[in-house]
């Protein structure tokens, strides 16, 4: 069974709920590598952004599938410095769209 558009769809939302109950804990002091403003303001935008454009059917920018890059994912491996070593369950799905991404 191959990975297709609905899978991809089911992985965003997905993402967007577990990005959502991050943003829960640590609205209630619950420590976590994520913060409010990655998961507000970048993470959760990205991934309700890319899910509008596939559900209206529009393009997915840029045109060359190898080019195309999760904004969010590229923040959390090189700009926050999240834990490689032990990965958060919001890191590896973010790094399942990511490469999936490429592949829609």
């Amino acid at each position: 069974m191959s990975y297709n558009c609905d899978d991809f769809v089911h992985d965003i939302k997905d993402c967007l709920k577990l990005a959502e109950n991050e943003l829960h804990d640590r609205k209630n002091g619950k420590q976590g590598e994520s913060t409010i403003d990655q998961l507000e303001n970048y993470i959760m935008p990205d991934l309700a952004n890319l899910l509008e454009k596939i559900i209206n059917k529009e393009s997915l920018p840029p045109n060359t599938q190898q080019d195309r890059y999760l904004a969010s994912f590229g923040y959390a491996f090189r700009v926050w410095d999240w834990d490689m070593a032990v990965p958060s369950e919001l890191y590896l799905k973010l790094l399942k769209i990511h490469e999936n991404y490429r592949k829609i």
